[in-house]
């Protein structure tokens, strides 16, 4: 039985810009899924507070909404293009 040496690479602190740029490049090879998101999801894709959505989406900005229930949720394909075409003080 052989044993291989991994090597580890050094612990990299990203800055947010940084990190936002690896999920988006990950996420790029893999199709989006039609699943919905309530507004906690959205919150923390986004890196916003829950009542920000909640604030966007009384003002228009977030993409339409449904409402499943009591629940409000969105598109997860809808967000994610949103997201990437969504001006640069939003956040970006």
């Amino acid at each position: 039985m052989s044993q291989t040496n991994r090597v580890l690479e050094p612990f990299k602190v990203l800055d947010i810009q940084q990190w936002r740029n690896q999920q988006r490049n990950r996420k790029a090879d893999l199709p989006l899924q039609d699943r919905f998101l309530n507004a906690q999801e959205v919150a923390d894709k986004l890196g916003v507070h829950r009542t920000t959505v909640y604030r966007w989406r009384n003002n228009g900005i977030l993409p339409l909404s449904q409402r499943k229930g009591r629940t409000v949720r969105w598109s997860e394909q809808a967000i994610e293009q949103w997201w990437h075409n969504a001006p640069k003080e939003m956040g970006k």
